[in-house]
C-alpha cells in the first residue's frame, strides 16, 4: 500500500494473499514474503510474544491472524478497515464479511502529535528506519542488533551501516550483541542442550565459542567505538558483564545490559554498576518469569493486552533503580497498543518504550490518549 494512501479509512487490495494453513518458522514466512510479494497475508493465530509475531511488524504488506485460515476462500476480495484494525476476505464483493483482525500496515504517515510523556524509540532493522526515527512519529532510535548489521550472504550492510554512523554525530548507538540460535551454534562445541530457548543464548555463547567476539568486532567496524554502547543479551550476573568487557578488549569501553531475566531484574541495581543503558525485553523476561515457552498461546501467561502481574512487577523493579541511578533505560516491546496496556505501562513508571518502526506511531497515539 502506498503511503499517499494511507489516510483512506477503507483500502481494497488487488493481487494476491499469501495464507499460510500452518504457523510457519520465522526464516520460512520472512522467505515466502519476500519471494512473493504478496497483496496481504493470512497467518493461524500466534503468541504475540513469539519470535514470528515479532517478524510480523517487518513485513511489507498488512497481515491478519485467524483461527482457521485453511477455511479461507481461495479466490475473492480482500479489504482493509484502517479505523476498526479490520481485515476482511469474501468470495465475492457483495459477501464481505470479518474473519479476523489487522495485524498492521507497514508504512505510517507522520502526523503532528501533541506531547507524549513516554518516548517512543525504534529499532531499526534497515536504514530507512534510521532516517524515519527523526520523524515526527519516534523520538530517537533505540537498539539495533548485531544480526540486522549483516546481510543474509555474512556481508555487511552499509546502508544501514552508514545511517547509523551518520546518526553518531548527534547521538549515542546501541548495538546488541549477537543472541545466536542453535543453527548457528556448532555441534561440537555445544553440549546437547535439551532446551534450546535456555542452554547457550545470548552472551552465553561466549563460554564454548570467542570466535562471535570477532564477528561483532567485524559487524560493527564502521562504527565510532565512543559512541558505541555494546548491549549484552541475556544477562544473569554482573560478572558476566566484566568478562564481556574484558573480551572485547580496548575498542569498546560503554556497556549496556538487556534485562530478560528475572535474575537480571532482582540484581539490576548491581548490574548497574557496570551498564550505563538498560533496555527491558519484555518477551523473553516473561517467558522466564510465567515459565512458558513465548511461541506457544496461552492468554493467562502470555496475555495480550496487559502485561502479567508477576512481570510487571519485575519491569517496575527495574524501571525505579534505572531512574534511581540516573540510567537511561527503555521498555522493548512487540505487543500491539491497547489503552489498558498503555495504562498499565504508565503505572509501572516506564518513561520509554521502543519498539519496531511499524508500532511507533500507534504507541504514541496510545499513550497521547491517556
Amino acid at each position: 500500500m502506498r503511503q499517499s494512501e494511507w489516510p483512506r479509512a477503507r483500502q481494497e487490495f488487488a493481487g494476491k494473499g499469501l495464507v499460510f494453513h500452518r504457523v510457519p518458522e520465522v526464516k520460512e514466512f520472512l522467505r515466502l514474503v519476500g519471494a512473493s510479494d504478496p497483496a496481504f497475508c493470512v497467518l493461524p493465530n500466534c503468541s504475540p510474544y513469539s519470535h514470528l509475531a515479532a517478524s510480523l511488524w517487518l513485513c511489507k504488506a498488512p497481515t491478519m491472524l485467524i483461527d482457521a485460515p485453511e477455511e479461507l476462500p481461495r479466490a475473492g476480495f480482500a479489504s482493509v478497515d484502517f479505523d476498526n484494525e479490520l481485515l476482511v476476505v469474501a468470495e465475492c464483493e457483495a459477501e464481505v464479511e470479518m474473519v479476523g483482525s489487522l495485524h498492521r500496515s507497514p508504512e505510517f504517515k507522520a502526523l503532528q502529535l501533541g506531547p507524549v510523556p513516554i518516548e517512543v524509540l525504534i529499532e531499526p532493522s534497515a536504514a530507512a528506519d534510521v532516517d524515519a526515527s527523526i520523524r515526527n512519529y519516534a523520538d530517537g532510535l533505540s537498539v539495533v542488533r548485531a544480526d540486522q548489521l549483516l546481510l543474509a550472504d555474512g556481508t555487511l550492510d552499509l546502508q544501514l551501516l552508514e545511517a547509523l554512523r551518520a546518526r553518531q554525530i548527534e547521538e549515542t548507538i546501541y548495538v546488541r550483541f549477537f543472541d545466536p540460535d542453535s543453527v548457528n551454534i556448532s555441534s561440537r562445541k555445544c553440549p546437547q542442550v535439551p532446551q534450546p530457548s535456555l542452554g547457550y543464548r545470548g552472551i552465553r555463547i561466549l563460554e564454548i565459542d570467542g570466535a562471535w567476539v570477532e564477528k561483532f568486532h567485524a559487524a560493527t567496524e564502521l562504527l565510532d567505538p565512543e559512541k558505541t554502547v555494546v548491549v549484552a543479551p541475556m544477562v544473569t550476573s554482573a560478572q558476566e558483564l566484566v568478562r564481556l568487557a574484558n573480551l572485547l578488549g580496548p575498542r569498546y569501553q560503554r556497556i549496556g545490559v538487556t534485562i530478560e531475566t528475572p535474575a537480571a531484574a532482582v540484581c539490576c541495581s548491581t548490574l548497574l554498576r557496570h551498564a550505563e543503558f538498560v533496555q527491558i525485553g519484555l518477551n523473553d523476561l516473561t517467558q522466564y518469569t510465567m515459565a512458558w515457552d513465548r511461541d506457544v498461546p496461552q492468554e493467562e501467561r502470555l496475555p495480550r493486552n496487559h502485561i502479567a502481574p508477576p512481570v510487571a512487577a519485575l519491569i517496575k523493579t527495574v524501571a525505579a533503580s534505572c531512574s534511581a541511578h540516573g540510567v537511561r533505560y527503555t521498555l522493548g516491546l512487540d505487543l500491539r497498543p491497547a489503552a489498558d496496556l498503555a495504562a498499565q505501562i504508565r503505572g509501572l513508571g516506564v518513561t520509554s518504550i521502543s519498539c519496531a518502526r511499524a508500532l511507533a506511531r500507534p504507541w504514541k497515539q496510545a499513550f497521547s490518549r491517556l
